[in-house]
């Protein structure tokens, strides 16, 4: 069975060829990505469970961490044989079906649901059904999940684009819900050329607004970002360090002219945008750059300390603050719906074959100037 796996140094396979390193953060990494790892006979699913297999996947920012943590921990304790499977998105065909599972049958072609809002509204909750993302290893060949984990894709949905879809859509759909946008808004979106940002942009012109600025770091990624023609959009260049305020003439721009603000990333800009937000403004954000976990050196864990003027700003404006965690299956539908008809457009996706699995690591976390997700592809 094959999988993208995170292993010791010496760990060894039939296959050499299959085993590489890629450095993140200073810090070389090995993998293999072969068919070598053992596979269950006679698999068993319980009532509620599926069993799939994948024909492509793809990585997020959040498995970043478990990669580093695994190989930080398989070389301090010299563990020479395990591995870590990654991944946490995927497009799948239906191979088994558990004896109460509905909707679903043999042949399907599925992608991970990764609802969270109603699974944690639950009074009572199945075993084996998680709330959010409910697999960190979708790089698994074969993987059995809970059914109310997937989602039925029709055949017209490319493989290349279902691979990395569910969480830039139901994450992206979910914020612009959040933010109450209308035909008089002015929104602000951070971060622009991270996967959620691009999701946000990309399905924004089937709400109600006004007018949008997006904010990036980069004057090659200010230019790949009017590529996509966004209506009534503005692109502002940030050329500060993220240590750094943001420039002054972009402050100017927006002062008193935001009425939303949707960040993926609160521990960067959250103390330097607030104030520009407008009475009963709101700030939806659903993550942290660079998160601790990674326990990087240098890393600033300090950053999401508040000051007290933000607390002020936000209670004497009517200012809401929403945390986002994912999104619901209507969030999915409706992203889903959108694509199948036309009116989202996802074309900037890069297709790697698994025999590649070294560019697609580079290019997934190493490439400052890519825009656009990066899927591996079993077939």
């Amino acid at each position: 069975m094959k999988q993208l796996a995170v292993v010791h140094p010496e760990f060894e396979v039939a296959n050499p060829a299959s085993k590489f390193a890629v450095s993140f953060f200073g810090e070389r990494v090995n993998f293999v990505l072969d068919d070598c790892f053992p596979e269950k006979e006679n698999v068993v699913l319980g009532d509620h469970e599926v069993l799939v297999r994948k024909k492509g996947f793809s990585l997020n920012y959040r498995d970043l961490n478990f990669i580093m943590k695994a190989s930080r921990h398989f070389i301090s304790d010299n563990c020479k044989t395990a591995y870590l499977p990654i991944g946490s998105e995927f497009v799948g065909e239906v191979e088994q079906t558990g004896r109460l599972v509905t909707g679903l049958q043999k042949g399907d072609r599925v992608i991970p649901n990764w609802n969270y809002e109603e699974i944690r509204l639950l009074k009572k909750r199945k075993p084996g059904l998680t709330a959010g993302v409910a697999s960190n290893s979708t790089s698994k060949e074969k993987e059995i999940l809970h059914f109310r984990k997937l989602y039925k894709i029709p055949e017209t949905f490319p493989l290349e684009v279902a691979a990395g879809f569910s969480i830039g859509a139901q994450t992206g759909m979910s914020m612009l819900r959040k933010a109450k946008l209308n035909s008089k808004s002015t929104l602000l979106v951070t971060g622009g050329s991270s996967n959620t940002s691009l999701f946000v942009l990309k399905m924004l012109p089937n709400f109600k607004y006004k007018h949008v600025y997006v904010l990036t770091s980069s004057t090659e990624k200010a230019q790949q970002l009017e590529k996509l023609n966004i209506k009534n959009a503005t692109i502002l260049v940030n050329t500060k360090s993220k240590d750094e305020d943001i420039d002054l003439a972009i402050v100017k721009i927006l002062h008193n002219n935001v009425d939303a603000i949707i960040d993926p990333f609160c521990n960067i800009y959250l103390k330097k945008l607030y104030y520009l937000l407008r009475f009963n403004g709101r700030y939806v954000t659903c993550g942290i750059e660079n998160n601790t976990l990674y326990n990087t050196p240098g890393t600033d864990t300090e950053t999401m300390q508040l000051p007290e003027n933000l607390l002020v700003h936000f209670i004497m404006n009517n200012i809401s603050f929403t945390g986002n965690c994912l999104g619901t299956t209507r969030d999915l539908d409706k992203a889903v719906d959108l694509y199948l008809n036309e009116k989202l457009s996802l074309s900037n996706y890069h297709s790697l074959s698994y025999k590649n699995a070294c560019e697609f690591l580079e290019m997934s976390y190493n490439d400052t100037n890519r825009l656009g997700k990066v899927v591996c592809m079993y077939e």
